[in-house]
């Protein structure tokens, strides 16, 4: 049996993974018409057709190259846990097959296939295996579509093919798609067969043939006994059906593997209808997964008739009727039962077998009433439904008071029983000890003795009771309980015969005390008879597996009942506990054979997807919650004046605002009245995970700051990309709005918390730091090519909701939004940077769009962590740019010999001219020189201006950013942004101690990425030193080019700090300085512009990726050099300086001030007395005349 009870555990650990991994399923291996970008590399069976020329075609197409690394990254482990469980249920499939062949052919040598249906337990075993298997075959279709299996199988095949064994193709084989295409309309827990092909689903479960003699024992056995006995805990006849509900499950899915049954043999098709099926027709198959038995037999010729001849539209009326009336006498009953002070122990010990009767009748109403009423049907099968609900008054509320009132009546029961057995011994002691006393009062009555009571001396009815005490005193609970049971009834009798013979009925204080030891003895009689049975009894009846899913459809009127009365949930607790009954099915197997480890994963599994339900029904109370907060950040915020610090007398009354205060103060006790509600219920324990009610309501508080948050976020944070000013855009209005709406909900959150029971402020700072971190890391997605499919930041219990890209958008959250929109106001080719004023300037218009005052507005938008989301945003930006960049030079041009062998001529022409320059005083035109080498490099190697301009505009932003968090921290928090500088410094000496002498200790990689989160926070961090992503050690080329491509720039520079110096022209100026603003401002309104500073930026962001060597320094030595020879040769044949060599210097300068690099260093190369010069001619000179 040991083998059996094997299949039957793995058959259940199968289908909970099948459960589980159904969740898991990819977005990009769903079908969506609207999503086609994968389908060359996502594919159905159709691959296996096209291989050799799909797979070259993927090979050939850089994009169809990157997505597919992409998806044989991102899911290679996940699409391995799917090919496992789609294995398992082939080999569950084969090996059962096996094994019955080895008893059929005598493999084992006590046992045979006859045997094993003679045994009680192998009958049960043996059916289930069946059972399982065709519930895997179910589930797989139902919960993994067959389009679906096909692009797992094949992805899986293509991914994992080196490590594929040879079954792959009998899996893929086994797995390909059914065709089964379900109703969109129902739930997708229902099994829909008429959605499929013809032969469906008999085809699919005949994929793997069975021994039909096996089959034909299986359904013989499930269709002539009650293999589970179930009969006896359901004995009435109208209850055959809840009683065989499991039974008729377990046949219903066998049939397919015979479904010549189904199509011809009406006769047995007959029996089964008229035994299973004579009073309902939806059925559970397996956890609440239900099937409508018209629809799936409708292709069925002998099963269909044998239905339709057992259920009849009268008899359908007729069936409707009776249930109705038994459940409104149900709901009454249990009414009466569950009032205060009625239901206790005594009461039980006296009723036990009519309150066991009562629940065995509720659990069938409600099970008859949840399934045949659902709204599970077809148009042929809708008649049935119709019938059901028009022919009695139908009211969903009704179900509903039922289902709270039964599941609060077994939780009350079982809880009593529970302690009746757990105390049994004492409670039977207790009742001795009683009994004794009672009788001791009685001997000393009639011993003549007691002196306050005159009643006659009865010296043999004294000594009668002495013998009935010693009697007492004799019962134990570990004698026979038949026996025991019969001397207490003898004696009950025996103390009715003597209260009538000896007249004792006229004496009240002997009355009293014999009804008493009467009742005692009744009572001893009840707690006798409890068994443990009871609870084992208790636990069948009330079987909800059935509603798994289906408690779904009270979900609204839940939530309604919760709104009116919040202290509903402690009656909707019972209903909890009796939805977790149901992990008992799937359970139980494993229990029994011992898998601790899968037992453990599958009850977490089953405890985890009730506690989402339980969350989903308390969450409409957050949510009313919110709906008030909501009320009362309007009236916070709009109506309610804010109270000055001083008030005169006079306007008291103007600034008391009664009436909204006390809207407020009503409001708020409503807020006071949900949070009663849900702290009132207990701490529950559902399967594995214990429920505290406090902190549910945390979590749905969380969950609705979260979704308002976040929509505030969405909602605002949209922009029009063709308006082409801030004015125009009003993105300075849209961060005011949204920095009064965060203000409102902020200070109305702090406002209710202690009405709620919570830590507003930690919560607010929390989830704001999760919401924003989350969509950062959606929007960094995009820039990696390994990307993060479960965020740490998202959660189950209180999810992130995830907003739809908005069209013609490139960024996939707010915060990408946001971090382009800055990016397009301050767009180079539009607008100019003055780093004097931190501003940016439009270049027609020439007003001001953005100045130093905009980061402080979006940290009050988006706080601190947004601010420091956008950094983070711009420095992926910089990496993919700068990828960019190596990827077009390093990567190919500068690889090819020409190029390097041109770029390795210039630096040698350039140190020979300036050899030469020292030698002869008149040089040739080095203007013409540098223009042969601009010219070849414009022809053959890419232009990098783009990604150089975007790099170095969006380094600006991270200076700001940088700033703005450091500046804030320093006011808000100085002492930890001391104390993370201090250690920020003694980090950085231990690092240059170990540098120094490897013995010396080094601080650990993980402290060193926390303190760098810390430090980035606080703003404590120099985004120019960044390093982003990693250059090759020796590219003296890459340098060289990068000294010709500024030179084939420095006519299109612009600083916005010259516009700002020289902005007018008068005859005080210079007739130089006049020309030179002049040349600026062509350049400026010219289509070549570019931002001098800007450009600066991106140049040095560029050279610090190659931190293993100074080429900085080459560049600025390199570079001045070609100025130097400018600057000389312009001053010997024109005597003023070319707008060249002013952007040249003014860039270098830049490139010194911004890096913190001696000035000097330049002067060695361009002497000062040059510098000076250049200085001269661009000074104001007064007008002399």
């Amino acid at each position: 049996m040991e083998k059996i009870l094997e299949f039957t555990s793995i058959g259940n650990a199968i289908i909970s993974e099948l459960l589980k991994i159904s969740e898991l399923i990819p977005i990009e291996f769903k079908t969506n018409d609207g999503n086609r970008r994968y389908d060359e590399i996502i594919m159905d069976f159709k691959y296996f057709r096209i291989i050799e020329t799909q797979e070259k075609k993927i090979e050939n197409d850089e994009h169809l190259s990157d997505l597919d690394e992409y998806i044989r990254e991102s899911y290679s482990k996940i699409l391995l846990r799917f090919y496992l469980a789609f294995e398992s249920v082939f080999e569950y499939g084969n090996n059962l097959n096996n094994f019955i062949n080895d008893l059929n052919e005598g493999a084992f040598i006590q046992t045979t296939l006859y045997s094993i249906f003679q045994d009680e337990e192998g009958r049960q075993l043996i059916c289930e295996s069946l059972y399982l298997y065709a519930v895997m075959l179910l589930v797989l279709d139902i919960f993994i579509p067959g389009d679906v299996r096909e692009k797992l199988l094949v992805s899986y095949y293509r991914y994992h093919s080196q490590n594929s064994d040879s079954s792959i193709d009998d899996v893929c084989k086994f797995c390909r798609s059914t065709g089964y295409n379900p109703n969109n309309q129902f739930p997708i827990t229902h099994f829909q067969p008429l959605s499929s092909t013809k032969g469906y689903p008999e085809n699919y479960f005949s994929r793997i043939p069975l021994d039909q003699t096996f089959v034909s024992n299986v359904i013989e056995t499930l269709k002539s006994e009650d293999i589970y006995h179930q009969m006896q805990k359901f004995p009435a006849p109208e209850h055959r059906t809840i009683a065989l509900a499991s039974q008729s499950a377990m046949l219903f899915a066998c049939l397919y593997f015979q479904p010549d049954t189904l199509m011809n043999q009406v006769k047995d098709m007959r029996e089964i209808c008229d035994k299973f099926f004579y009073n309902n027709w939806i059925i559970s198959i397996y956890m609440g997964v239900t099937v409508n038995l018209f629809d799936a037999w409708d292709n069925y010729k002998a099963a269909k008739t044998a239905l339709i001849n057992t259920l009849e539209q009268q008899t359908v009326k007729d069936i409707t009727a009776t249930n109705y009336q038994n459940l409104r006498k149900m709901i009454e009953t249990t009414r009466g039962l569950l009032k205060e002070g009625v239901l206790n122990e005594e009461f039980l010990l006296k009723n036990l077998e009519k309150i066991v009767k009562i629940i065995r009748e509720c659990n069938f109403s409600a099970r008859w009433w949840i399934l045949n009423s659902s709204n599970i049907f077809t148009n042929k099968s809708k008649i049935y439904n119709n019938l059901v609900k028009s022919s009695v008054k139908f009211d969903f509320q009704d179900q509903y008071d039922l289902i709270l009132n039964i599941s609060q009546l077994e939780l009350i029961v079982k809880g009593i029983a529970k302690d009746l057995l757990e105390n049994k011994e004492t409670k039977w002691s207790n009742f001795k000890s009683e009994v004794r006393e009672r009788l001791e009062e009685l001997m000393l009555l009639f011993s003549g003795e007691k002196s306050v009571i005159k009643v006659e001396k009865n010296e043999k009815l004294k000594l009668w009771f002495e013998d009935i005490s010693k009697e007492i005193s004799m019962l134990e609970l570990s004698q026979k309980p038949r026996t025991v049971e019969k001397k207490l009834i003898q004696m009950i009798e025996a103390f009715s015969e003597v209260q009538e013979y000896h007249n004792l009925m006229t004496n009240a204080h002997a009355k009293q005390r014999i009804d008493e030891v009467t009742s005692m003895l009744n009572s001893m009689i009840h707690l006798l008879n409890i068994k443990d049975s009871i609870l084992v009894d208790l636990q069948a009846i009330g079987d909800f597996s059935y509603a798994w899913y289906l408690i779904e459809e009270f979900t609204p009127i839940i939530h309604e009942s919760l709104q009116k009365t919040p202290n509903i949930l402690i009656k909707l607790r019972a209903l909890f506990i009796k939805l977790a009954t149901a992990l008992e099915i799937p359970l139980m197997r494993i229990n029994q054979c011992g898998g601790a480890e899968e037992f453990a994963s599958i009850t977490r599994y089953y405890s985890n997807e009730l506690v989402k339900y339980v969350r989903k029904i308390i969450q409409i109370i957050p949510h009313s919650i919110f709906k008030l907060l909501k009320s009362i950040i309007e009236l916070q915020t709009n109506h309610l004046k804010e109270l000055p610090e001083k008030l005169e007398k006079d306007k008291v009354k103007e600034f008391a605002q009664l009436d909204i205060r006390y809207q407020i103060a009503k409001l708020t006790f409503n807020i006071s009245v949900f949070t009663d509600g849900v702290i009132s219920m207990e701490k529950t324990l559902v399967g594995v995970i214990e429920l505290d009610p406090k902190q549910l309501l945390e979590d749905g508080i969380r969950k609705e700051l979260v979704k308002h948050v976040a929509s505030a976020l969405n909602e605002v944070l949209q922009f029009n990309e063709k308006q082409k000013n801030v004015k125009e855009l009003q993105l300075i209005e849209k961060l005011n709005n949204l920095s009064k709406i965060i203000a409102g909900l902020r200070s109305t959150f702090e406002y209710v918390q202690d009405y709620l029971n919570i830590s507003g402020l930690i919560i607010w700072k929390e989830e704001i730091m999760r919401i924003i971190n989350f969509n950062v890391e959606q929007e960094c997605n995009s820039f990696k090519k390994k990307k993060v499919q479960f965020s740490r930041f998202q959660s189950d219990s209180i999810p992130i909701p995830i907003f739809p890209q908005l069209p013609n958008d490139q960024s996939l959250t707010f915060m990408g939004r946001l971090a382009r929109e800055i990016l397009r106001i301050t767009d180079p080719r539009v607008t100019i940077y003055v780093d004097l004023l931190t501003a940016w300037y439009d270049i027609k218009t020439h007003t001001e769009l953005i100045d130093q005052k905009f980061t402080n507005k979006l940290l009050n938008s988006i706080e601190v962590q947004g601010l420091v989301g956008i950094d983070k945003i711009y420095s992926f930006m910089i990496a993919e740019d700068l990828e960019n960049v190596h990827k077009m030079l390093l990567k190919q041009l500068l690889k090819e010999k020409q190029w390097t062998e041109l770029l390795q001529k210039f630096k040698s022409d350039v140190d020979a001219r300036r050899l030469n320059s020292k030698d002869k005083p008149k040089i040739e035109n080095p203007f013409k020189f540098y223009q042969i080498y601009i010219n070849k490099c414009n022809k053959g190697i890419p232009n990098i201006l783009s990604q150089i301009m975007t790099i170095g505009q969006k380094a600006i932003w991270r200076n700001h950013i940088a700033h703005e968090l450091v500046t804030s921290s320093r006011i808000n928090c100085r002492s930890l942004v001391n104390s993370l500088s201090a250690f920020n410094d003694a980090l950085l000496y231990e690092l240059r101690c170990h540098e120094l002498d490897n013995s010396k200790p080094k601080p650990s990689a993980q402290l060193l990425l926390e303190v760098n989160k810390h430090l980035e926070m606080v703003g404590l961090y120099n985004p120019l030193e960044k390093v982003y992503i990693k250059m090759p050690k020796s590219s003296n080329e890459f340098m060289n080019f990068i000294v010709i491509f500024t030179l084939s720039h420095l006519n299109h520079l612009a600083f916005g700090r010259n516009l700002l110096k020289y902005n007018k022209t008068s005859s005080i100026y210079a007739p130089a300085i006049i020309k030179h603003r002049k040349v600026l401002l062509e350049i400026i309104h010219s289509n070549k512009f570019l931002d001098g500073h800007v450009f600066a930026l991106g140049i040095i962001t560029l050279f610090r990726q190659f931190y293993e060597n100074n080429y900085l320094m080459e560049f600025i030595d390199l570079f001045g050099s070609c100025l130097f020879e400018m600057l000389e040769y312009n001053l010997n044949s024109k005597h003023e300086l070319a707008i060249e060599i002013t952007n040249g210097i003014d860039l270098i300068e830049t490139i010194l001030t911004l890096t913190g690099i001696e000035r000097g260093f330049f002067e060695e190369i361009i002497p000062s007395t040059l510098l000076d010069q250049r200085d001269y001619l661009l000074t104001i000179i007064p007008n002399m005349n």
